[in-house]
């Protein structure tokens, strides 16, 4: 990264919740974060995964596989000879 990225990066780690909030609306139009609490439901869940996985009760998978099998389940889901 550049000299300037690392700076923005720390700039925006520093910002409060509500602040680095305000920043997604005004960078990604349309994006919407929810609830506080399905933010809140969502980082346990992840916080949740994390520690299973540093714990070693869950293997993580490479990305290619895990993308793999998201394209199997979505063919699967399509209607057999229809447009995607």
């Amino acid at each position: 990264m550049s000299q300037l990225t690392d700076e923005l990066v720390e700039q925006v780690r520093a910002l409060s919740d509500e602040d680095r909030e305000r920043l997604i609306d005004l960078t990604e139009p349309g994006y919407d974060p929810g609830t506080p609490a399905e933010r809140a439901a969502l980082t346990a869940e992840l916080t949740r995964r994390w520690e299973r996985y540093k714990s070693g009760v869950d293997r993580g998978i490479p990305g290619d596989e895990f993308l793999a099998e998201l394209r199997r389940r979505a063919d699967a889901r399509r209607p057999a000879g229809g447009a995607s």
